[in-house]
């Protein structure tokens, strides 16, 4: 647990205006940062190892105006799988359509800059947040949606901002002796007081998972607590991961595990390669049939 160590203590004050998005967008394993074997290394980069696996990075982003990914979501809370359909119009709109067999769209979430919809289609109710619009919640939505590393408070991960990350190789020794590299770990600059948060990447610079931990104390802070990031040193726990494999057929599967405080959630979702240039989704026109409510009883079916 070296590494995840290490993302525990870069924490700095830096505003926690993104949590809502990194927590429910994302992606990796609790174990994605953790050295578990005695053959296997990490070495942090140097500066310019960094700026080049940036560059790499970036070259295997394709340019978009408009994309939609398909995909299917797995969980033991309900008894059939749902269909996603995610279609991003860049910078301007993020729709997410939810389909459950024999029952249509059930649940539909609609972002733009500055609000942030949630429908129940089948309890016919719906919860909006509002947030400043010219902090880049969307941008940073659809970027971790489409697989990329986002540097928050500064973008898309780039040679301009790697200088605020910690990149580490990870690798391990085969049998006969050699090193070889099993992929690359990214510890941005913490956000926010007692919330952490890192990326893991494949070899061929393919995004595998991101990591969110908070330290405990923080948890009983957001319920009415009290936190001090100077007195409440602590471990940090993980509250959202995600493992991501990649098929050669072009899909993605990723585990999903949700836990915070005594809410805990995990899933299996598989999704299709983006669309590029695809179609977007019909926007949802909210009725007088339909009324606001919390956000706890909106994802309630």
């Amino acid at each position: 647990m070296k590494l995840l160590r290490n993302i525990s203590n870069s924490v700095k004050a830096n505003g926690l205006v993104v949590i809502c998005v990194l927590l429910s967008m994302i992606s990796i394993c609790p174990a994605a940062f953790a050295a578990n074997d005695a053959n296997e290394q990490e070495r942090l980069l140097s500066k310019r190892e960094c700026k080049d696996l940036a560059g790499e990075l970036n070259e295997g982003y394709k340019p978009w105006s408009r994309v939609a990914i398909n995909g299917k979501l797995r969980t033991e809370m309900l008894p059939v799988s749902l269909t996603l359909r995610v279609a991003m119009e860049r910078d301007k709109r993020l729709a997410l359509s939810i389909r459950a067999p024999f029952l249509g769209e059930v649940m539909r979430v609609e972002m733009t800059p500055g609000e942030l919809y949630i429908i129940n289609r089948k309890k016919k109710t719906y919860h909006q947040m509002e947030y400043d619009a010219d902090r880049p919640l969307l941008q940073y939505a659809q970027d971790l949606l489409l697989g990329r590393v986002v540097v928050v408070g500064s973008g898309v991960l780039s040679k301009s901002n790697v200088g605020k990350c910690k990149i580490y190789e990870l690798s391990s020794t085969t049998a006969a002796g050699d090193t070889v590299c099993d992929g690359y770990g990214i510890i941005p600059e913490a956000f926010a007081d007692g919330l952490s948060y890192g990326y893991t990447i494949s070899p061929d610079y393919k995004m595998t998972g991101i990591s969110v931990a908070v330290v405990e104390k923080l948890i009983e802070a957001i319920k009415g607590g009290t936190y001090s990031s100077e007195t409440d040193i602590e471990e940090y726990v993980p509250v959202a991961n995600v493992d991501v494999a990649y098929r050669n057929s072009g899909k993605a599967q990723a585990s999903i595990y949700v836990n915070f405080d005594k809410y805990s959630i995990s899933a299996t979702l598989e999704c299709d390669e983006p669309e590029y240039g695809a179609k977007l989704l019909e926007p949802f026109e909210l009725t007088s049939a339909y009324r606001s409510v919390g956000l706890r009883d909106v994802i309630r079916f």
